[in-house]
């Protein structure tokens, strides 16, 4: 965009140059030229962007709240942009906080894998209860299929390890999270 918005600005210089005696119109010409260059320089720049963000995917939203005694959880996640063969994975986990730190142990209270509808959008309605125990936050992920959890981990890597029996590849850019504290009213 700056070397489109550049190239008019040079392009227009030279416009104005030329109606001063000093400048010949050879000057004039090579201003112009150098003024296409960084126009068709913008434009191959832009479009390269275009072809490489093309497959980014947004980070799926999630909306979540807790009920006044805090067990029980009303989550919407959503996400958009998903191909056929891709899915959302939400996971809803009790937490545990350990003193001091800011690691947490997790227990998976809710697991749901959705995929896209025919726009590759996915829209889910969630309530579960949370159980009765020392859990002080409460924890909603979502991510793709292609693009695993992360969120400061929180101990994902061993929750993946338990379900499928294989550690996944993490990368933050492709997950959603929400952690809330569980404080009842």
């Amino acid at each position: 965009m700056f070397l489109v918005l550049l190239a008019g600005t040079a392009w227009v210089a030279s416009g104005l140059l030329s109606t001063e005696k000093d400048e010949s119109p050879k000057e004039q010409k090579l201003i112009r030229a150098g003024a296409c260059g960084l126009a068709l320089l913008g434009f191959i720049v832009g479009l390269l962007a275009a072809i490489f963000t093309a497959d980014d995917e947004p980070r799926p939203q999630i909306q979540a709240s807790l009920s006044e005694d805090a067990r029980t959880l009303t989550a919407k996640v959503s996400a958009s942009s998903m191909e056929t063969e891709d899915r959302l994975a939400i996971w809803v986990d009790a937490l545990t906080r350990t003193p001091n730190t800011d690691e947490f142990t997790t227990e998976p209270v809710y697991r749901a894998y959705e995929g896209p509808d025919g726009d590759g959008n996915v829209k889910l309605k969630l309530t579960t209860n949370i159980p009765e125990g020392p859990y002080t936050d409460v924890g909603v992920k979502a991510f793709t299929d292609r693009i695993s959890e992360a969120c400061d981990d929180l101990q994902g890597e061993a929750a993946a390890t338990n379900e499928t029996k294989a550690p996944k590849p993490k990368r933050e850019s492709g997950t959603g999270c929400v952690t809330m504290a569980i404080v009842p009213k």
